[in-house]
């Protein structure tokens, strides 16, 4: 039987994980007034990947989407096996 995986896209700003799987990651509600406020709720990217690895999340790949300092994206791939 050929392994089966699940997927999860991580979408970074300002070294924050804002986004997973289009799910907001933030302890607060996202407010565009208050961006800074709101991004600074959302998990550090290491801190972020420690605890999913611990769940069995492996990083993949990685691709830098930088324009300028204030757009600058980064989207990390995680995988893991469904059992």
């Amino acid at each position: 039987m050929p392994k089966v995986f699940e997927y999860c896209v991580c979408q970074v700003q300002h070294d924050r994980v804002t986004f997973a799987n289009y799910q907001w990651q933030g302890s607060a509600p996202m407010d565009t007034s208050k961006s800074q406020e709101s991004i600074a709720s959302c998990p550090v990217t290491w801190e972020y990947l420690w605890s999913m690895g611990a769940e069995g999340w492996e990083l993949v790949s990685t691709v830098d989407r930088a324009a300028t300092p204030e757009t600058a994206l980064m989207l990390l791939f995680l995988k893991r096996e469904v059992t």
